[in-house]
């Protein structure tokens, strides 16, 4: 019995020593260089065949924050291919589903091997976003992409 509550001690502990060396649960964490939380996804597709994925993220910071990546799961992280990220800020008023103006944007693009972004742009709490996602072939041949009309808006 008293082996038992040793063991049972340690494993308890080993946890704790978990929950404090790990970041908090409500945290914000970073993948592909965007802070915050995922919101979305979106398929970045050749006709039926999907070749990636453009994620979308959001922050509160800066008076909200929404950061775009385009990531490549068809090709391999290994082959580089042409791929580019742009998003855009809707100015005040844009509906939903629409077209929009913009007033800021931001854009990677250029020959990666994994995904185009970070693209960021702040003051977004109370705007709609919209954004493409692109990627070629490695041979530079076919183009997939997605594009999106005023999303998430504030």
């Amino acid at each position: 019995m008293r082996r038992m509550i040793t063991v049972f001690c340690s494993v308890v502990a080993f946890l704790a020593s978990l929950l404090l060396l790990s970041p908090s649960a409500g945290a914000a964490t970073a993948a592909y260089g965007c802070g915050g939380s995922l919101i979305d996804s979106y398929p970045v597709k050749r006709g039926s065949s999907t070749w990636g994925y453009v994620y979308l993220y959001y922050s509160t910071a800066s008076n909200g924050t929404n950061c775009a990546v385009a990531v490549d799961t068809r090709f391999g992280t290994g082959t580089t291919k042409y791929m580019a990220i742009s998003i855009n800020r809707c100015v005040a008023g844009a509906q939903p589903g629409s077209w929009c103006n913009t007033d800021a944007l931001d854009h990677d693009e250029g020959e990666f091997t994994t995904y185009a972004g970070p693209a960021k742009v702040t003051g977004t709490a109370a705007r709609c976003v919209r954004f493409v996602g692109a990627m070629y072939n490695p041979a530079h041949t076919e183009l997939a992409r997605y594009e999106a009309w005023a999303v998430h808006c504030g």
